[in-house]
């Protein structure tokens, strides 16, 4: 598996390999729109999205962030959406 970012390769590596660097560390919680900020500035949010009208955010933590959130199984979006993050976040 590769991620590719205009041009630059950013991941080249096994996708279980890279499943299993994310096991354990991936914690999501349904949150209000208006909160959206708040998370953002206090845990590295890795994704966001709308589900049947109810907003869940995906944050990267060793340890479970606060009350409300629950782990969940990587899979390769996690791993793609964190690596965006990363990159973005080193040019920035």
């Amino acid at each position: 598996m590769a991620i590719i970012n205009k041009g630059e390769i950013l991941l080249k590596q096994d996708p279980k390999k890279s499943l299993d660097f994310y096991k354990g560390r991936i914690w999501e919680k349904e949150i209000s729109k208006t909160e959206m900020d708040e998370y953002s500035s206090k845990y590295f949010v890795i994704s966001s999205r709308l589900f049947g009208g109810q907003n869940f955010i995906k944050v990267l933590s060793d340890t479970k962030p606060e009350e409300g959130f629950k782990k969940v199984e990587p899979i390769l979006e996690d791993v793609y959406f964190h690596t965006l993050a990363k990159h973005n976040e080193i040019l920035n």
